[in-house]
């Protein structure tokens, strides 16, 4: 079974012009799961030098083939 792209998350600032990360999602993110239709957790890690503003949590181009919700972003400075 070929590993098909999903969905890109991402992390942009200042209305989408600047992107700070990017996270692909295959369909190999779901392996050796029971069900299809339960949650994931999935982890982006950025770093920002200075403040940002307009941040948004995105996703890009969306296989028609899935049902895709984002929901419960947590954001958690660390260092």
């Amino acid at each position: 079974m070929e590993d098909e792209e999903i969905v890109d998350l991402q992390v942009s600032a200042e209305g989408g012009i600047k992107s700070i990360a990017k996270y692909q999602l295959c369909s190999s993110s779901f392996l050796g799961e029971n069900e299809n239709s339960t949650w994931r957790s999935f982890t982006i890690d950025f770093t920002v030098k200075t403040p940002l503003e307009q941040v948004e949590f995105r996703e890009l181009e969306p296989s028609l083939g899935y049902d895709i919700y984002l929901a419960f972003i947590l954001l958690e400075k660390t260092g």
